[in-house]
């Protein structure tokens, strides 16, 4: 959501006052003042093109202050609206993928609080498949990947699917953001700590762990990016970074290139030691 909430008032082509306030009160993070305004920008219909842009940041601000039924409210007008021309017109561009992505998370996350699981997989399935999350921002893009994961894992478990979840959970195993990767690893574990076939899954992940695979990907150039991965769980779980790339350790400013020792890194990641410790 990064590109779009940066834009402040004097970036859309209207002359409604009441929604440009709105807008800077919503990025200002003043949920309250940006509801009141919005509202009555809508009310006052001075320029009706705002109205689809006034319903997301309704659905933002409703969301942020745990007004959860006014922000299903303005999800779901998001995601019946075709938005055509109007958001074009004031933006010069096309965001209605942003703005449906955006609408189905938190339908997802409302029917979750409400412990409605498969309602709330619906909506994950629109969020990732439908009206996927887009962004120019490389931090961005991963840490919606691990969240996402997350989601996913999160509702499986509580509709049964622990193997599931786990497999959701493993899948992000590589990277090596501090505080979504203490949350994953600790969600889990939990898993595996009543899971029967525990002590398999550990021995599986140690073989995994002895054998790099790559793939070719396209990157937007003329020559492919390969990416290493390796396989466990009947998955490819992927490395977040390129064979040529490699992996530039912080603390001492040197890349890893080689497979020895892209595979001795994979086994100081903080979810394979978690594993390899139950």
């Amino acid at each position: 959501m990064l590109c779009l909430i940066a834009l402040r008032a004097h970036a859309y082509s209207t002359n409604d006052t009441l929604f440009a306030s709105g807008v800077d009160a919503c990025i200002e993070e003043r949920y309250s003042d940006a509801i009141t305004l919005l509202r009555q920008s809508q009310y006052s219909r001075v320029d009706i093109r705002t109205i689809p842009l006034s319903d997301f940041y309704l659905a933002k601000a409703y969301f942020k202050i745990g007004n959860f039924d006014s922000a299903k409210y303005f999800a779901h007008l998001i995601l019946r609206n075709s938005y055509s021309t109007q958001t074009v017109a004031i933006l010069e561009m096309d965001h209605t993928p942003l703005f449906k992505n955006y609408a189905a998370d938190i339908l997802c996350n409302y029917y979750m609080a409400h412990h409605k699981y498969h309602s709330a997989l619906h909506y994950l399935h629109l969020c990732t498949k439908v009206y996927p999350h887009h962004s120019f921002c490389n931090i961005d893009v991963t840490e919606n990947i691990i969240y996402t994961a997350s989601q996913y894992a999160h509702i499986y478990k509580m509709l049964g699917k622990k193997r599931r979840a786990e497999k959701k959970l493993f899948s992000v195993m590589f990277f090596d953001f501090e505080l979504p990767i203490t949350y994953v690893s600790d969600s889990l574990k939990q898993l595996l700590l009543y899971d029967k076939q525990k002590n398999k899954i550990k021995t599986n992940l140690r073989k995994s762990a002895t054998q790099l695979y790559t793939k070719k990907v396209n990157s937007g150039s003329k020559d492919k990016t390969i990416i290493y991965y390796i396989r466990f769980m009947g998955n490819k779980i992927f490395m977040p970074y390129s064979a040529k790339d490699g992996i530039w350790d912080l603390a001492t400013g040197n890349t890893t290139r080689t497979e020895p020792d892209i595979i001795a890194h994979i086994k100081q990641t903080p979810i394979y030691k978690m594993v390899q410790s139950l």
